[in-house]
C-alpha cells in the first residue's frame, strides 16, 4: 500500500488542504500569546487597612 503512493521515491509531494497548512503554520501563536498573557496578572489583590480599626 505504501508503495502504491510514494513508489522508489524517498520524498514525494501530497495535496494538504488549506485549512491544514495554515493551522500547522500558526500553531504557535496561541501558544505564544498564551504565554506573554501568564506574565501579568489580572486578579489584583487589595489591601485594606483601614478595616480592623472597625472591629
Amino acid at each position: 500500500m505504501i508503495n502504491e503512493v510514494w513508489g522508489e521515491l524517498p520524498v514525494h509531494e501530497l495535496a494538504v488542504p488549506t485549512a491544514t497548512a495554515d493551522y500547522n503554520l500558526y500553531i504557535g501563536g496561541v501558544d505564544i500569546a498564551d504565554q506573554r498573557q501568564s506574565y501579568y496578572s489580572t486578579q489584583l489583590q487589595v489591601v485594606r487597612t483601614w478595616k480592623p480599626l472597625f472591629f
